[in-house]
């Protein structure tokens, strides 16, 4: 596939994601943790959904030094791009605190670049089950490190997201600066590999 095919993959998932979004208005609710969680979950999987579907790309610009980097970045930038969209509506319907939808929206960017970062570079160096591996268990660690500020923090009056330095520092920020070196990591390792010749047709 080339760009434009990216860009229409792009908007037909994120139309299909702000269609389910308005499922959330028939939720809501506590408890509010485990809300959150499935969906902050429901989010990365959507991500890792996509970038996954934005298989092994053409190079996106040809007579670029570094054409094959630019290309994962374009992919990365779609895939977080409607997350983002995807997250704003789906947190709206379920009728979470604005500071908590505002977490929400900061937490699934997050974790969307850095696991269809890595799901992108690895599966283009090491292939299908390293990039969908990778991906999936970067996710999980995410995940897991705002669950376990949610956890000890709490929520504030009608849900809110109580901001806590230090919590953050301890439980959440490690594991952020981690996630993106190991983007960064997959990026490059992705992009020094070459693209596969396509087979001529017959």
């Amino acid at each position: 596939m080339n760009l434009e095919d990216r860009l229409l993959r792009a908007g037909a998932w994120t139309a299909a994601g702000l269609v389910a979004s308005t499922l959330g208005l028939l939720i809501g609710g506590k408890p509010l943790l485990p809300l959150v969680l499935v969906h902050l979950s429901l989010l990365t999987l959507f991500g890792l959904g996509l970038a996954w579907s934005m298989a092994p790309a053409d190079r996106y610009f040809p007579d670029r030094r570094f054409s094959m980097l630019g290309t994962e970045v374009v992919q990365v930038v779609l895939v977080t791009g409607a997350v983002a969209l995807v997250a704003l509506a789906s947190s709206a319907a379920l009728r979470l605190d604005p500071s908590l939808q505002f977490l929400q929206l900061l937490s699934a960017l997050d974790i969307a670049w850095s696991t269809s970062a890595v799901l992108v570079g690895v599966r283009r160096r090491w292939g299908n089950a390293a990039g969908v591996s990778a991906g999936a268990a970067l996710a999980v660690v995410c995940v897991w490190s705002i669950g376990r500020y949610l956890s000890i923090v709490g929520f504030g009056p009608g849900g809110a997201w109580i901001v806590s330095a230090d919590a953050l520092w301890r439980y959440v920020l490690p594991f952020d600066i981690m996630a993106a070196l190991l983007a960064a990591f997959a990026l490059l390792a992705g992009a020094r590999h070459p693209i596969e010749q396509r087979k001529p047709q017959s």
